[in-house]
């Protein structure tokens, strides 16, 4: 996916850019923000530090996301010990996760591939980032980690917290909106030099 959006840019022959993402967009734009020196602001939406680990996909249950996302893609119910497990410790739960990917039309086998082959910014990578990231999530959104110690790995890192929104809110906010927009502006360079697409 990483080589797909460097290319991207590449054909567009972009000097620079912006990257924004949310959710599990989110984890692949603090990736592609460690590797393409070209973006000059970036957004990570409602995620933590849960993507520096590099376990991650173990520890948060990912890896029962994508499972269960297979087992219903092939008619088989979901474990429901496991899917327990999930809710008793705050994780996301697979049968809703399941039931979110149907009601939007989505693929429950091409969820399950994009599930396992999610990327890990270390602490490490993202301390190479040389532009201004904003971590813009919301304050009862607790699926993703510590979000103002994401931040804190970043050089020019800094969250704001959209206040009474959890994971699922949060992006559809004006708040969110504004934010995102209000941080644009600020650090694109001035409309004169944009790329024309």
């Amino acid at each position: 996916l990483l080589l797909a959006q460097v290319a991207l840019a590449d054909h567009l022959e972009l000097k620079f850019y912006a990257a924004v993402g949310y959710s599990q967009g989110a984890i692949e734009c603090a990736k592609l923000l460690t590797v393409d020196k070209r973006i000059c602001c970036g957004v990570i939406g409602g995620q933590g530090d849960s993507i520096c680990d590099g376990e991650w996909l173990q520890s948060y249950g990912i890896d029962t996301l994508a499972v269960a996302l297979e087992r219903r893609a092939n008619g088989l119910p979901i474990d429901a010990a496991r899917t327990e497990r999930m809710r008793s410790e705050g994780l996301a739960d697979p049968e809703n996760f399941v039931e979110n990917i149907l009601a939007g039309g989505g693929s429950l086998l091409c969820m399950a591939n994009v599930q396992r082959g999610q990327s890990v910014a270390s602490p490490e990578e993202l301390a190479t980032i040389r532009c201004p990231v904003l971590c813009l999530t919301g304050d009862q959104d607790f699926t993703g980690g510590d979000n103002a110690k994401l931040a804190s790995h970043i050089p020019q890192g800094r969250v704001v917290y959209i206040e009474g929104h959890d994971h699922g809110s949060t992006v559809a906010t004006p708040e969110f909106s504004a934010e995102l927009l209000s941080f644009l502006r600020e650090h694109m360079p001035p409309g004169g030099t944009t790329p024309k697409l």
